[in-house]
């Protein structure tokens, strides 16, 4: 009964021994996974700020496009085109 008992508790100690180097290596696995997910983060962060800009950007030359259109359109004079001016420059 005792050789039961010491190859019980060797046993019971190895077990607890892989249990520990399981759980070390499931918490260094965790912290990579988290450094991971924050460079991700970082990242997702700065395309938002540089689309933000963009956008930005492109609803100021937008604004700027259509301010000029409508100068353009006030400023031009009406013109006809006759058929002959057409048919001539054919």
């Amino acid at each position: 009964m005792c050789k039961f008992l010491k190859v019980y508790q060797l046993l019971l100690t190895n077990v607890l021994i892989y249990s520990c180097c399981y759980c070390v290596a499931i918490v260094y696995l965790l912290a990579f996974i988290f450094q991971e997910f924050q460079q991700l983060k970082d990242q997702l962060h700065e395309k938002v700020k540089e689309n933000k800009r963009l956008k930005e950007n492109f609803d100021t030359l937008k604004m700027a496009n259509d301010t000029l259109n409508k100068e353009v359109c006030k400023n031009a004079k009406p013109f006809s085109l006759r058929l002959f001016d057409v048919v001539c420059c054919l």
